[in-house]
């Protein structure tokens, strides 16, 4: 059965209809039955991320500030950025046993990353690591995060398999980690910290930009832009690493903005939530 199906024995022992749920990644990938960009389904579940984002975010505003050893809003931040981890490692996990974990799907892309800082962040947010450990989280996860949902890399996958939902649910949560502390006013951003972020992105660009060749990937989009993006456009226009020049540039901007947004977002938030509660 598990021939038939195309999956590995990880999934074939669990029956048909999981099995189909649980197909792994590079399988979907090699069937290449996905679902449309901004297509119906699409929409649909950017629907669902979209109110799971708001609840969340609203929960973390609406608990006692503050994020010290033990807090309410701390707990709350250590368990969201811990999903995203066991999603990823999960299905992960069920690759190595099927022997398909093959370099593309290691777990080294931008948003891994972004998750790996979530955690660290809710670790070390009341130490002195806290600071740019959560520039970076927010420059890169607020970004990251929303460009995932918008243009999924998975979008080879079926919609309601594992590996696709599993994809938005990470992302979703990657975006309440880099936003709720802002909102509830637990962190500031600064833009005059912003240099953080973008040596943290070169130098991490200039890394992969030399092991992605080796290993046939495209960790951080460097090598060449993700299908089905505006990039595609831009390295038509201006060729591969040329690229690179508005990849770069679009991404700071996008932060700038984020900037502007957090600074206006506490006050913003919490008057909302104030006039919410006196109706």
């Amino acid at each position: 059965m598990s021939a038939a199906l195309g999956i590995g024995p990880v999934a074939a022992a669990l029956g048909e209809g999981l099995a189909w749920f649980l197909t792994p990644e590079p399988v979907l990938l090699a069937r290449g039955e996905g679902f449309a960009t901004f297509g119906p389904q699409h929409l649909a579940v950017l629907a669902c991320c979209l109110a799971s984002f708001s609840l969340l975010l609203r929960r973390y505003c609406r608990l006692p500030a503050g994020l010290a050893p033990g807090s309410p809003r701390r707990r709350m931040l250590v368990a969201t950025s811990a999903v995203p981890l066991a999603l990823l490692a999960s299905r992960d996990v069920a690759l190595a046993a099927d022997g398909l974990l093959v370099p593309i799907f290691w777990p080294l892309h931008v948003c891994n990353l972004c998750e790996y800082l979530a955690l660290a962040y809710a670790l070390t947010c009341d130490s002195g690591a806290g600071e740019p450990v959560g520039e970076v989280l927010f420059a890169w996860g607020a970004t990251g995060g929303l460009s995932a949902l918008l243009f999924p890399g998975w979008s080879y996958c079926p919609i309601l398999t594992y590996a696709s939902l599993g994809g938005f649910a990470e992302h979703t949560l990657l975006l309440v980690c880099a936003w709720a502390p802002v909102a509830g006013g637990d962190f500031s951003p600064s833009v005059r910290r912003s240099w953080i972020p973008a040596l943290a992105a070169l130098l991490a660009g200039a890394l992969f930009r030399l092991a992605n060749p080796v290993f046939d990937t495209n960790f951080f989009f460097v090598t060449r832009p993700l299908s089905n993006t505006p990039f595609e456009a831009f390295a038509d226009l201006l060729g591969n690493p040329g690229y690179l020049v508005p990849y770069a540039l679009g991404a700071y901007g996008v932060w700038i903005a984020w900037y502007a947004l957090a600074a206006h977002l506490p006050l913003s938030y919490h008057a909302s939530e104030a006039r919410g509660r006196r109706r």
